[in-house]
């Protein structure tokens, strides 16, 4: 009696963990869903651990009524495991589509109970089903770029353990191992439904660090940008005080406190683009942008002659934002200030789908570590940024955000370098 006793509490105290987990796991995949294709992952684990769960309080070997409901929903989590797979689903036009999954089940589920067909019939068509969603998925996953975590490797076996199980459900059954079967499907379950929530955790929180990383960019471009047009109108309203001739000051000043007042714009609006955790882009033409950067160059250092040359014979349209004009004076600003006498911002090629723009001058090169913090895949805000000021943290950030590839190499003169090219490219529309 005592040991009946202990073997009913001990499946009670199994039935709460497994609630329990079901729950937690249930939640944190809802909570961590960053986009449409985790939801649904999430969403089709919850409904097929539902389903599964259901059928260990029935055991017959015949169609019941309740599996009509638990049919409906295994199919219905099955689509939706592999519209995550293919990322088909950006809106609520699928809903009907899980709908008619449903009922298809449930259809399978009547045949199954008006004809008293053995289960084994009947859910060998879903098992299928689950295994093709989860194999989708596999490849899915193991195609994601930021797929190297322990959690993201759990995952990858998760679903090709409860692909295998769907794909062999029948084979176990007819074997005689039927708890075989579901105890396999068990484990696959748990181990996908924990590592997915564990991989959905670590994104957001990488998420989370790129959007600190952005904030830190915009933070620095303003306070390193916005103080060069309050210098310039500064010294404009200066000589406006000792000079006789005042209206060409004046009309810097001025003109530096609109270029302001725009680039406060331009940063609000890729502000709330990069709320979304991502830059916006938008069919752009460069040679506008390089003009305004030659103006700004012209008015701010006062240069004489050609020392800024613009030159882009083609003008495609490129996806980019309005940060790219920002990009094109930081690397001038840094040109100039490193002795640069003259910088030349110049087409380069149209190839792959992108076009690339030059931007060189003749400062004498720079050293091998800022060449490669430049041309590194590295975060723009990495506490090792060679050299002082805000520059070339700017330059690598600005380009990431503005949608632009950037390479940086020297410009060589009898194996000499005489100079540096920035070259970068952006997407053709």
């Amino acid at each position: 009696m005592q040991f009946t006793e202990y073997g009913a509490l001990l499946d009670f105290l199994l039935l709460v963990l497994g609630a329990a987990f079901f729950l937690q796991v249930s939640i944190s995949l809802y909570r961590y869903s960053v986009n449409r294709r985790f939801m649904l992952w999430g969403a089709g684990w919850t409904l097929f651990t539902l389903g599964g769960a259901s059928t260990l309080f029935h055991l017959s070997l015949l169609t019941e009524p309740i599996d009509l409901i638990v049919l409906g929903g295994m199919v219905s989590a099955s689509v939706m495991i592999h519209d995550a797979s293919q990322e088909s689903a950006e809106s609520d036009r699928r809903i009907p589509l899980y709908m008619m999954g449903f009922i298809a089940g449930v259809f399978l589920g009547f045949l199954g109970l008006a004809f008293a067909i053995s289960k084994l019939i009947v859910y060998t068509p879903v098992q299928i089903l689950l295994a093709y969603a989860c194999f989708k998925s596999l490849v899915a996953l193991h195609g994601m770029q930021r797929g190297s975590g322990l959690a993201w490797t759990f995952a990858m076996f998760g679903f090709l353990l409860l692909g295998l199980s769907g794909l062999l459900y029948s084979m176990l059954v007819l074997s005689g191992l039927s708890y075989l079967a579901a105890m396999v499907q068990a484990a696959a379950l748990i181990i996908t439904g924990a590592a997915l929530m564990g991989f959905y955790a670590d994104i957001t929180t990488e998420n989370l660090m790129a959007q600190y990383k952005l904030s830190e960019l915009m933070s620095m471009t303003l306070q390193h940008d916005i103080r060069g047009y309050v210098q310039t109108a500064s010294l404009a309203l200066q000589a406006h005080q000792v000079e006789s001739d005042t209206s060409l000051r004046l009309m810097i000043a001025s003109q530096a406190m609109e270029d302001a007042i725009k680039f406060c714009e331009n940063m609000r609006d890729v502000s709330a683009s990069l709320l979304r955790l991502e830059a916006s882009y938008n069919p752009t033409r460069l040679a506008e942008l390089a003009e305004n950067v030659m103006h700004r160059v012209h008015r701010e250092y006062e240069l004489k002659g050609n020392r800024l040359i613009v030159s882009l014979e083609s003008d495609p349209l490129v996806y980019s934002n309005q940060l790219a004009e920002e990009l094109f004076w930081n690397i001038v600003h840094n040109a100039l200030k490193h002795g640069g006498g003259k910088v030349s911002i110049q087409s380069k090629s149209i190839n792959n789908g992108c076009y690339y723009i030059g931007i060189s001058d003749d400062a004498g090169g720079m050293p091998s570590d800022v060449k490669d913090y430049l041309n590194s895949t590295d975060s723009s805000s990495s506490p090792d940024v060679p050299g002082s000021g805000l520059g070339l943290a700017l330059i690598k950030g600005l380009a990431a955000v503005c949608g632009a590839s950037l390479s940086v190499s020297d410009i060589l003169n009898d194996s000499n370098p005489v100079g540096t090219e920035f070259l970068l490219g952006f997407q053709l529309v």
